[in-house]
């Protein structure tokens, strides 16, 4: 497969994602790019993130009186601003809009920049470019350095490592005294795809992957275009990182790598790559839709060890016997007590981590204090959205940064040396 052949797959993808509508805003959240799951889970998630690793640098531009440039690598329809703003989406904003001072989105999709200059075009602080990242950071020679070099939902899995390479080091040159860089890739050891976590034996680093999930199944295999996309692990993607840098005389001075959406990722649906997969993302959607009521059993989760990654196969049945307890307590509780084996004799707490007794706790109290609220359902409209965020707790508290979720969240603060 040639590079040409390969970004004309690409481009040909988002093309027909953006024709066909996938990028518009349902009139649900059951299914479709903005789907509850990315709404209430993992934009949430990378906005609690990032504004956490954020904070102390803000601080630094605050007290230089100065406002941030950002440039959005990879941009889609300009959903980097809506993730740090909460322009559009709701939800806390990672910074005040107010902070920002330029925001520059570069896309290799024609039609993404469109789409972008449709949302975002009569905000003067915003700009957008066509652009390869293949080609380095789509900067020109006077163009003042950017305060954040980010990426969002795996734009940067698009890179082979030569071109991510690339475009670090140009990060590294075009920089000020400090920068932030974020990255978002696709993790090497998601359930999704468990195909995928050997070394690949022609030693081709580029796997195939799909947006089927953009299409209801019965259009999937007319509309799929596949394309090769990069994996990650995450210490392969932090050694990849500090090693280049390091090269280019820039240090870091602070880094968090985070796994997100460990369960809940768009090709546990279509199972595609992994027939183990099981529809948990579809369940957790319903969970967070209105008026909806959820088989909750659907969210019981099986783990199929992989017999070359015990540390990974660690991971998993650690995750997998804590998600079921969660899930197993809300069914326990709402009467459905042969459930309650998942949580030891008596139901008793006791032996469980912090984590798993805190997400059981706020399960729990949802629906023991459910009568005090008047509203249509309580089931559907208050215990099952706090059983969403209860899980969506427990994956943040235990994930370890390995490459475990459908992406693999890294940031990065860099200085010069």
């Amino acid at each position: 497969m040639t590079f040409v052949r390969e970004r004309g797959e690409v481009l040909q993808n988002y093309r027909k994602a953006v024709l066909t509508g996938a990028y518009d805003r349902p009139p649900h959240g059951l299914s479709g790019k903005f789907d509850n799951v990315r709404r209430f889970w993992e934009d949430a998630v990378l906005r609690d993130s990032l504004k956490q690793f954020l904070t102390p640098f803000l601080h630094h531009k605050r007290t230089n009186l100065s406002r941030l440039r950002i440039i959005d690598l990879g941009c889609g329809p300009g959903a980097g601003y809506d993730l740090l703003t909460s322009k559009t989406r709701g939800g806390p904003p990672v910074l005040d809009e107010t902070m920002i001072g330029v925001y520059k989105g570069v896309d290799i999709s024609p039609d993404m920049i469109a789409k972008a200059q449709e949302w975002h075009g009569n905000n003067p602080k915003c700009q957008f470019a066509i652009a390869d990242l293949n080609d380095g950071l789509p900067v020109d020679d006077n163009e003042p350095p950017y305060d954040i070099y980010f990426s969002s939902y795996g734009s940067l899995s698009h890179l082979p490592d030569e071109s991510l390479r690339q475009l670090l080091e140009d990060i590294c040159a075009h920089m000020g005294k400090r920068a932030i860089f974020v990255a978002d890739v696709l993790g090497r050891f998601s359930y999704e795809w468990q195909c995928y976590w050997d070394e690949p034996e022609d030693g081709q680093l580029m796997r195939t992957y799909s947006m089927s999930y953009l299409y209801p199944p019965e259009l999937r295999e007319h509309l799929t275009e596949r394309f090769p996309a990069r994996f990650w692990g995450g210490s392969e993607f932090d050694n990849f990182v500090m090693e280049t840098v390091s090269r280019c005389g820039v240090t870091v001075v602070r880094k968090e790598l985070r796994d997100r959406s460990v369960l809940v990722g768009r090709h546990m649906d279509t199972a595609e790559f992994n027939p183990y997969a099981q529809p948990i993302r579809s369940a957790v959607n319903s969970l967070f839709e209105p008026n909806k009521r959820t088989d909750l059993t659907k969210l019981l989760f099986d783990y199929k060890p992989h017999h070359r990654h015990p540390e990974i196969n660690a991971f998993f049945e650690g995750f997998q016997t804590a998600w079921n307890a969660v899930v197993s307590a809300a069914l326990d509780e709402l009467h459905c007590s042969h459930y309650a084996e998942w949580l030891g004799i008596d139901g008793s707490l006791g032996p469980l981590p912090e984590p798993v007794h805190r997400a059981i706790k706020m399960v729990r109290a949802s629906i023991r204090h459910s009568h005090l609220f008047h509203m249509d359902d309580p089931i559907a409209n208050l215990i099952e959205p706090q059983l969403a965020y209860a899980l969506r707790y427990l994956e943040q508290a235990m994930q370890q940064g390995l490459g475990c979720g459908h992406s693999l969240l890294a940031f990065y603060e860099l200085r010069r040396i």
